[in-house]
């Protein structure tokens, strides 16, 4: 049996993706070449400090290397919100442009164009709020942390009497013997020892949380905004969960979960029963995407009928595969997937508990979460069987 529009739609979606993510790590390396910068010049910082034998002048030295080292973390998170919200914009163009191109290539014509104007598509990269706070928001709190770690890490140093390499590992980490270069933001070729441990370890994983978070953000933004400005042929959005062992209860929970897309309201074929969540990411680092579902060719306005079978390279063919949303057992992607898996996989992925429930027909993934998209007890879950 042909492929329906939809799952041709969604293939196109989950292709375009791939780029969106190269997209993603490219301004993750440009965030991490300034913590890279930032890092060696930490290091000269410390070095070069002289904090004497007296208590009183380790403490004034100390205010004086934090006032140096608190100039030099905010110059670092400013380009850093730069260069993510640079970023962000070029997610968002791209996101459009790959999704029209995905729509007009599953009709088989240009059933569609560039809806979004450049303002509004500044406007969804423009410090999104991800997951609740706003990106500025974010770095603000990254920023402030970093602060607060390295005056506590030098207080901690010093007074145990460490030397300045050792003070030098507590914020930047042991080097490992290998070396790293990278090209900054403004250009100038950043070449440092790598290390392993200390405060910028920590400050490294959040910037590629938020960038990665930040980007899922924007281009599901972006994805939802473009179905809905394409309502006329589409009828639905479904959630579509990346397949493998990594993936969340949440994101489970919501696989195969289908809205509409004008009412928000879950459609009789969706397994999770609760209104629209909004767009992914539902957590840091999340995979998910939202993914479009034709309307059936019955549902079609006129217009847009006599569109398809006068430009559609085979309309016959167009107008077959427009099936509208499909029934719920076809829905349940991380179900089937989950199913074809071994027990031990299983185990991993839900616990031993909740795998056996599973197996024995007592779990449905769609209950793992609350209405609220929070996780469910052993005990909870058992009540609602």
């Amino acid at each position: 049996m042909p492929n329906t529009l939809t799952e041709n739609l969604q293939t196109g979606l989950l292709r375009n993706q791939h780029h969106l993510v190269q997209f993603e790590k490219s301004i993750d390396a440009k965030i991490q070449a300034n913590l890279l910068e930032l890092q060696r010049e930490l290091r000269l910082e410390i070095e070069g400090a002289d904090f004497g034998s007296r208590t009183l002048t380790q403490q004034n030295r100390l205010q004086g290397l934090q006032r140096d080292v608190n100039g030099m973390i905010n110059g670092t998170y400013r380009q850093n919100t730069a260069d993510l919200h640079k970023g962000l914009t070029g997610i968002a163009e791209q996101a459009e442009r790959l999704t029209v191109g995905a729509i007009n290539k599953a009709f088989t014509f240009d059933v569609t164009d560039i809806t979004l104007t450049p303002t509004e598509l500044r406007s969804l990269a423009r410090n999104p709020v991800v997951l609740g706070g706003k990106v500025t928001e974010n770095w603000w709190k990254q920023k402030t942390n970093l602060k607060q770690n390295f005056v506590q890490q030098m207080r901690l140093g010093i007074a145990q009497g460490e030397t300045n390499a050792q003070l030098v590992n507590r914020v930047i980490g042991k080097p490992t013997g290998k070396r790293q270069s990278i090209t900054t933001s403004s250009g100038r070729r950043v070449s440092e020892t790598v290390r392993t441990g200390g405060i910028m370890d920590a400050s490294r994983r959040e910037a590629t949380a938020l960038v990665r978070t930040s980007a899922q953000t924007v281009s599901n933004d972006t994805l939802l905004a473009t179905y809905r400005e394409n309502s006329d042929v589409i009828a639905a959005v479904e959630v579509l969960v990346t397949l493998d062992g990594r993936t969340t209860h949440i994101c489970i929970s919501l696989s195969g979960g289908i809205w509409d897309i004008q009412t928000g309201e879950p459609l009789p074929s969706s397994p999770k029963v609760i209104g629209w969540p909004g767009p992914p990411p539902y957590h840091w680092q999340c995979r998910t995407v939202v993914a479009p579902v034709t309307k059936s060719w019955d549902e079609l306005g006129t217009g847009k009928k006599s569109q398809i079978n006068n430009k559609a390279e085979d309309p016959v063919r167009v107008r077959a595969s427009m099936e509208g949303p499909r029934a719920t057992r076809e829905r349940q992607a991380y179900k089937g997937f989950l199913e074809d898996q071994g027990a031990a996989f299983q185990n991993k992925v839900l616990g031993v508990k909740r795998a056996e429930m599973f197996r024995a027909g007592d779990l449905k993934l769609e209950n793992l979460t609350s209405g609220a998209l929070e996780p469910l007890t052993l005990t909870q879950l058992k009540a609602i069987q």
